[in-house]
């Protein structure tokens, strides 16, 4: 609890410099950590990234208050280097054990200058949310009360707002999630359901210690050889559920008399009996390590991250508190087999005459900050014309309405035949902003039949007028399947190839390079650049054809 935090302690994050080492950084319980810096601050002058730690006194006694609370709301822009901690709010965390509902709401994010990010990823690590798949509604609201601005994205991710351009700012916003949870039946531990000879184990400490004690609520435990815990993952307590079932979680407790219980465990599967396979989290390659009993009495309960599909079940003791003493309930269903006898509707795009609605399908963030609508995600979300019908591309700024030209950003290209891309590393050092897109629709337009032999299409000009040099090599791979093989580099006032500096290099190797020390005046002059992105050809295998048949799009885009 608040009251419980006597102290706290701040940080850099890596060096481990301590706060007061930087000017403009408070740190106090009051205050919590903020670090006030220059707009344009770099390099040193800017603020740390910092870590915090809190000193708490749990015997701490403490009284609530009820008291008005104040609160002025200001509508300017945030600083650039403005580093701030949320409040510390226990919540209590939702169960798949109850009725379907809401969760409360979560607010762990503080907008800053890239603006307002509450992912439901980040919310999981400090609290129990069900897992993805059992949430169906996710709700977002301004933490001050109010409309919604119309550019924020609310959906199963969280919510994602960009500030964009100088001109839009974000609200601070809460999410709050609708969990649903189906199959969470006890599968027969608990119940007897499962017989004693399907409960099998690595080892057994006494004649009273055997594997089928392993029920949940049992007057006893299964409890393993004696070892220490360095060797505790060659135990193991097996179920057999007698066939495949869909599994969705595990109920541990420990020993009911003796201080014995398991702290951490993993989940193994298996089909056979023979090959199995550990539980791990959603796209991590590694075996997921689930929190277990502080007692030996208080059921545990454990979603997996994503339901499974086995006949035999594994726990394999990670931790444990004076013995490996395990009582479980396997929760799921049985396979529902479902036949569907509805028919596909889905044809070719629906096509409407003139400009399609604005669309945008991605919203930067730190996760990654290019911002891509493509015509594959867009065509995933909204409904609009066939590709060889689409006449124009229009690309705005979300909020604000400029043109990507007008926005002062480079790199970031809007045509027919890619979308909209915007590439990051070339907006340093900002991020690309948040872009929408739509299409001129000419519903006439049919696709031309053709009549070839295999030839090789030459490759196409990929080329970007940038106002700073950078390494470009990454950037032509980005978004295009090429190789920079030319690059071009002119005065930025005169647009003249050669200039009067001295010692100039312009090459695809290096980029440009200019050296003030050497020139007359001192300084070089401004230059700009452009490279040549030589796409991979591409060969037409096209024969002779009776109907109609659509040239496929190369990946290279010419208007880049």
């Amino acid at each position: 609890m608040r009251a419980q935090i006597v102290d706290m302690t701040c940080r850099s994050v890596g060096t481990h410099r301590p706060h007061t080492e930087q000017q403009n950084v408070k740190c106090s319980l009051e205050e919590g950590l903020m670090c006030q810096g220059r707009d344009d601050a770099t390099g040193a002058n800017a603020c740390w990234d910092y870590e915090v730690s809190f000193l708490c006194d749990c015997n701490a006694v403490f009284t609530t208050v009820t008291t008005p609370i104040l609160v002025s709301v200001s509508t300017s822009p945030i600083p650039e280097n403005f580093t701030t901690i949320p409040p510390i709010v226990p919540v209590k965390p939702p169960s798949c054990e109850e009725e379907p509902g809401w969760s409360p709401w979560y607010n762990m994010h503080i907008p800053n200058a890239d603006g307002e990010f509450e992912f439901v990823t980040e919310i999981r690590k400090s609290y129990s949310l069900c897992p993805d798949h059992y949430i169906t509604e996710v709700e977002c609201r301004p933490v001050m009360g109010g409309e919604m601005e119309s550019f924020i994205f609310c959906d199963k991710k969280g919510a994602r707002c960009r500030n964009n351009a100088g001109r839009q700012y974000c609200q601070d916003y809460e999410v709050r999630v609708f969990c649903h949870c189906e199959c969470q039946d006890g599968l027969g531990m608990e119940d007897f359901s499962i017989t004693n000879g399907k409960i099998t184990a690595s080892s057994s400490l006494g004649p009273a210690d055997k594997p089928y004690a392993a029920r949940l609520n049992f007057n006893w435990a299964w409890t393993a050889q004696t070892v220490d815990e360095d060797e505790a993952q060659k135990e193991w307590l097996q179920v057999d559920l007698g066939e495949i079932k869909e599994v969705t979680g595990v109920v541990t407790q420990g020993h009911p008399i003796l201080p014995r219980y398991v702290e951490k465990f993993a989940v193994h599967i298996s089909d056979t009996g023979e090959d199995f396979k550990s539980i791990k989290d959603r796209f991590s390659p590694l075996t997921k390590e689930f929190t277990g009993n502080t007692d030996g009495t208080t059921p545990v309960a454990n979603l997996f991250p994503e339901p499974v599909f086995a006949r035999y079940v594994r726990i394999i003791p990670i931790h444990f508190n004076v013995a490996i003493s395990l009582r479980v309930e396997l929760k799921g269903c049985d396979i529902i087999v479902t036949t569907s006898t509805t028919e596909s509707t889905s044809g070719p795009p629906q096509c409407v005459n003139g400009w399609t609605p604005w669309m945008n399908t991605y919203t930067p963030n730190p996760a990654n900050w290019d911002d891509m609508d493509d015509l594959r995600s867009l065509a995933e979300k909204y409904t609009f014309c066939a590709s060889h019908q689409i006449m124009d591309t229009q690309c705005r700024v979300v909020g604000v309405g400029l043109t990507p030209e007008a926005s002062g950003q480079v790199g970031v290209t809007c045509n027919t035949n890619t979308g909209l891309q915007c590439n990051d590393d070339l907006q340093a050092p900002q991020h690309c902003y948040d872009y929408e897109i739509r299409f001129y629709c000419d519903c006439n337009q049919t696709p031309t039949p053709i009549t070839t032999h295999p030839t090789v299409l030459p490759p196409e000009s990929c080329s970007l007028m940038s106002p700073q040099f950078k390494q470009h090599e990454y950037d032509c791979k980005k978004f295009y399947e090429g190789e920079i093989t030319d690059i071009e580099c002119v005065e930025a006032d005169t647009g003249l190839k050669t200039a009067a500096d001295k010692g100039t290099i312009c090459d695809v190797t290096n980029g440009f390079y200019c050296d003030n020390a050497i020139q007359d005046t001192g300084i070089c002059h401004d230059y700009k650049i452009r490279y040549y992105c030589s796409c991979e050809p591409t060969i037409s295998t096209t024969t002779i054809v009776t109907e109609t048949v659509t040239t496929p799009l190369l990946p290279c885009d010419p208007d880049m």
